[in-house]
C-alpha cells in the first residue's frame, strides 16, 4: 500500500505551496523508516534541506530576498518586506496561519523522525526555525500586526502545533522561546482547539514534556541512513 498507492503521489514533491511538499517529506520519511528504504530516506532529507529555507525567511542567511523554492514558484501572498523585522515569516503566512501551521507541523515532525534515525535536521536550520516559531506565536497571541507583515493584516487560525519544535529547542537544548511558550500555555495546552484531522493532533500528548524528561541525544554521526529506531 505504501509503495504502490501512497508513495507515487508524494515521491516527486510539489511545486505548489510549501505546506504540501513539507507534508510529503514527512510522509516519505515515515515510509522510508517503516520499509527500511535508505534511498527514499535520503531523498526526503534532501527535499527537507531544499524546501525549509525556501519556506521560512531569515534575513541573516537570506538577505533581502527569500530563497527560491526548489520546485515551482509559490506566491508569498503579497509580502513585500524582507528584512530583520520579519525573521521567521513563512511563504504562506500572508495566505493564512492555518496553512502555515500545517507547514510548521510537517517541518518539525519530519525533523523529529529524522532525529530518531540519527540525522540532525533541527540543528541544520536552528536559527531559522526558532525564528519561525517565535514570529508566528507572537501574532497568534494577538499582538498588533505592523504594515511590514502582510500589509498589516493576517488571518489567524489556531491549530494544536508548535510542541515538537518547542520540545526540541527549549526542553532539549535550553533555548528561550518565550512567545512560543506563552502561546502553548495560554492556548494549546489550556483549551481544546479544532483538530481538522491533521497530523499535529497528538503533539501535546507526545511532546508536551519538560526538561526533566529529556533523553540523551542520538548519535548523529550515523548520517542520513534509517536504522529502524522506533
Amino acid at each position: 500500500m505504501m509503495n504502490n498507492v501512497i508513495l507515487p503521489k508524494i515521491i516527486n514533491g510539489s511545486g505548489s505551496n510549501g505546506n504540501w511538499e513539507l507534508t510529503m517529506i514527512e510522509g516519505m520519511i515515515g515510509i522510508a523508516v517503516y520499509n527500511d528504504d535508505t534511498n527514499l530516506f535520503n531523498q526526503a532529507i534532501t527535499f527537507w534541506y531544499q524546501r525549509v529555507p525556501a519556506y521560512f525567511y531569515y534575513f541573516p542567511l537570506d538577505g533581502s530576498n527569500p530563497m527560491p523554492a526548489p520546485r515551482g514558484s509559490p506566491s508569498w501572498y503579497g509580502q513585500a518586506v524582507f528584512n530583520d523585522s520579519v525573521n521567521g515569516i513563512a511563504q504562506e503566512t500572508c495566505r493564512d496561519f492555518g496553512h502555515t501551521e500545517y507547514g510548521i507541523a510537517a517541518t518539525m515532525a519530519a525533523a523529529e523522525s529524522a532525529r530518531i534515525q540519527g540525522v540532525d535536521l533541527f540543528g541544520s536550520e536552528k536559527t531559522r526555525l526558532e525564528a519561525g516559531l517565535e514570529f508566528h506565536a507572537h501574532y497568534l497571541l494577538g499582538n498588533p500586526v505592523p504594515s511590514s507583515v502582510c500589509g498589516g493584516s493576517v488571518t489567524l487560525v489556531q491549530y494544536p502545533t508548535f510542541e515538537i519544535g518547542y520540545n526540541h529547542y527549549h526542553n532539549r537544548l535550553g533555548e528561550a522561546l518565550p512567545e512560543t511558550l506563552n502561546w502553548l500555555n495560554s492556548n494549546i495546552r489550556a483549551k481544546s482547539l479544532p483538530v481538522d484531522h491533521h497530523m499535529m493532533v497528538f503533539e501535546t500528548l507526545s511532546h508536551g514534556a519538560d526538561a526533566d524528561t529529556v533523553t540523551p541525544e542520538p548519535d548523529f554521526s550515523l548520517g542520513a541512513t534509517p536504522v529502524r529506531r522506533r
